[in-house]
């Protein structure tokens, strides 16, 4: 009688056949029924070992034959219970892997091989598990090879990998590992075609293939800046960033931004005393003096300013101050000057395709600054000769009593609320929250997913769930730790990406000092953490899922502010309000467990951002702000943003009589309506 020596898995591979698996296999069945004998589970593999080889003595049995054999056996030596657990999980697997078929067509753990093969790709920022199907793929696709040789090089690479006893490479290492295989193959293949970048070529045709849309620039340009973006991202994940941080980031536990740049600031604000100073990056020795002659050679000055800024950060520069300033060159001028140079201040400010808007800071507070800040939200609607909104800075209005306290101010509320009525972008911010640094920088961020640490912990394990974030928070400071060192020894040195930022000259202080500068730990997804933890979204929930929620934010702001001070590094919890990011955290998290995770979040793409409540809960506008408010108390930035039809808002004067309330009764850091 011949042995059994070889197993078929599902996708056809031959491997050796290992009774410890099909031991292991039945000890689990017999654990599930309520048994732990292991010497049990020694003699059932036995027997399923025999009758393997009295009925595939010819043949190579297959993963389902075997499995059935062992279902078979443990019903016929009268372990009942053991078989229905070793059919339940058998169902259960299967039902797994078809969702993962479906879905993403990734490698299914068996019962002999349950190793899952990860592979980091840094390119792409995910680390997803190894297809042989995907490889072969994009070898016939990318590559130019054909199919039948691609399926047998994806084989080999998977066979390389697996014998080396790895859990997880870099996709550089997959890359590498396939080149040599090719050229092993007898096969004449073209070595040219082959995507020798670690940028793949999914991403690369979209990149070069993509249309512009209305106001963009050329498109090659903006080609170049994105594939340059991920190879810095590949550059920073695999030699920039500590092992675990970008471990971390590549799993989906937290997102660590800008590392298409990774010498870059996160966000920056200028202020016109920059430019009369000679401080601002682009000034030359005569930027003072004509900026303060006029305020169109003062506009042209800041547009230079923003442009030589925003090469540097990641996000848009903030401008703040401009009312006061304008005012003080508009003292004589008529309204159609004022006008004239608001327009100016627009279309200098724009941004260019691919980039972050600026922002405007707008303090009605009367007399000439209010008539500018009126000027500039008309041109802001008009629009004539300017480039698309998109590009365009989006207007802050800062509120504070005075902007209710007389005519003039309430006109510019009333243009301001005119305008998101009509679809374009308006944020809000209250004068209070207002922060008071002349050069304020964010120098990082990095975004915790919280409901993936829920997820890990279990429902109502709140505790657990903190003591999990300490690791997070733990892991942020360590990236914060990397990025700061690398801006101070790379970046800041003579002639470094940002010297003219650091360094100052000619007796002139620097416009960033970074040991000022303060580091974002972002939080996304809070609705979802607690939804986990406590079986409620935020909306659903009594005063006791609230209660949980607003201890989440307490502590972590606590908790930042501890941890910030142990590596002396300036902290701030914020709310991270991009969709981009809650879109890729849920991504990967689904990635992980489709099947579940498609049950817990049907028809749904992304995380809610922050620490909002869902945007299409069912739920009205006072029951959601009273959610929000209380949690911003314990965030630095923050935005209450409500989507709302536009005849709910009662017109221009609705709009401003809910800000008032705000203002009066509440603590939002922002506010951003947007209509449907």
């Amino acid at each position: 009688m011949r042995r059994v020596a070889l197993v078929r898995l599902r996708d056809g591979e031959t491997v050796p056949f290992e009774q410890h698996r099909v031991r292991d296999a039945i000890l689990g069945a017999l654990l599930a029924a309520g048994s732990d004998d292991r010497r049990l589970a020694d003699e059932i593999a036995a027997v399923v070992e025999l009758f393997l080889e009295k009925t595939f003595f010819d043949e190579i049995p297959g993963i389902e034959q075997i499995e059935d054999m062992v279902e078979k056996v443990l019903v016929d030596t009268g372990h009942a219970a053991a078989a229905k657990a070793f059919i339940l999980h058998r169902d259960r697997r299967r039902r797994l892997r078809e969702a993962r078929d479906a879905r993403h067509e990734q490698f299914a753990p068996t019962l002999f091989d349950n190793r899952v093969l990860r592979i980091d790709d840094a390119a792409s920022g995910r680390s997803t598990p190894f297809s042989r199907a995907r490889l072969a793929r994009s070898l016939s696709s990318d590559g130019g090879v054909p199919r039948e040789v691609a399926d047998d090089v994806a084989a080999d690479v998977e066979v390389r990998l697996r014998n080396a006893a790895v859990q997880r490479a870099p996709a550089s290492l997959v890359h590498a590992i396939t080149e040599v295989e090719l050229l092993d193959r007898a096969t004449p293949v073209d070595l040219r075609r082959r995507a020798a970048a670690l940028i793949p070529g999914q991403d690369l045709a979209a990149a070069v293939y993509r249309r512009s849309r209305e106001g963009g620039a050329p498109v090659p340009a903006v080609a170049s800046r994105e594939l340059g973006a991920a190879a810095l991202r590949c550059h920073a994940l695999s030699d920039l960033l500590p092992a675990d941080v970008a471990r971390a980031h590549l799993d989906g536990e937290l997102h660590v931004h800008g590392l298409g740049s990774p010498t870059s600031l996160d966000a920056a604000t200028l202020r016109p005393d920059d430019i009369v100073s000679g401080v601002a990056p682009g000034s030359g020795p005569r930027a003072p003096a004509e900026a303060a002659r006029s305020g169109r050679r003062l506009a042209s000055a800041l547009g230079r300013a923003t442009r030589h800024l925003g090469a540097a950060v990641v996000c848009g520069v903030r401008l703040r101050g401009m009312t006061e300033a304008f005012a003080a060159l508009h003292t004589d001028a008529s309204r159609d000057e004022v006008a004239e140079d608001a327009w100016q201040l627009l279309l200098e400010t724009a941004a260019d395709p691919g980039d972050d808007p600026a922002e405007i800071d707008l303090t009605p507070r009367g007399g000439a600054a209010t008539e500018f800040a009126a000027a500039l939200l008309r041109a802001h609607a008009r629009r004539d000769g300017l480039p698309a909104r998109e590009l365009l800075a989006v207007p802050t209005v800062v509120l504070g009593d005075a902007a209710f306290g007389d005519a003039e101010s309430r006109e510019v509320l009333r243009l301001a609320a005119d305008a998101v009525l009509r679809g374009a972008r308006v944020r809000f911010q209250f004068e209070r929250d207002a922060p008071s640094s002349p050069s304020a920088v964010r120098a990082g961020r990095i975004t915790l997913n919280l409901p993936q640490a829920a997820r890990r912990v279990g429902r109502g394990n709140v505790e657990g769930f903190l003591r999990a974030c300490d690791a997070l928070v733990d892991t942020a400071m360590a990236g914060h730790v990397a990025r700061r060192e690398l801006l101070s020894q790379v970046a800041g040195a003579p002639g470094g990406t940002l010297a003219p930022l650091l360094r100052g000259g000619r007796g002139r202080r620097p416009f960033i000092d970074l040991s000022a500068a303060t580091w974002s730990v972002g939080i996304t997804g809070l609705n979802e953490a607690v939804a986990h933890l406590s079986g409620f979204e935020l909306h659903e929930g009594d005063e006791d899922v609230l209660r949980v929620a607003r201890r989440i934010v307490s502590y972590l702001s606590l908790r930042v502010k501890e941890a910030g001070l142990a590596v002396d590094v300036r902290t701030t919890l914020d709310a991270d309000e991009s969709a981009d990011v809650a879109a890729r955290l849920f991504a990967v998290d689904g990635a992980e467990e489709p099947g579940d995770h498609s049950d817990a979040y049907p028809e749904r793409e992304a995380y809610t951002p922050g620490v909002a409540v869902r945007e299409t809960a069912p739920v009205d506008l006072l029951d959601r702000v009273e959610c929000e408010e209380p949690l911003h108390a314990s965030l630095s930035a923050a935005t209450l943003r409500l989507r709302l039809e536009p005849e709910d808002l009662g017109g221009p004067d609705g709009l401003v009589a809910l800000l008032r309330k705000l203002l009066r009764t509440g603590t939002p850091r922002a506010v951003e309506i947007v209509t449907w």
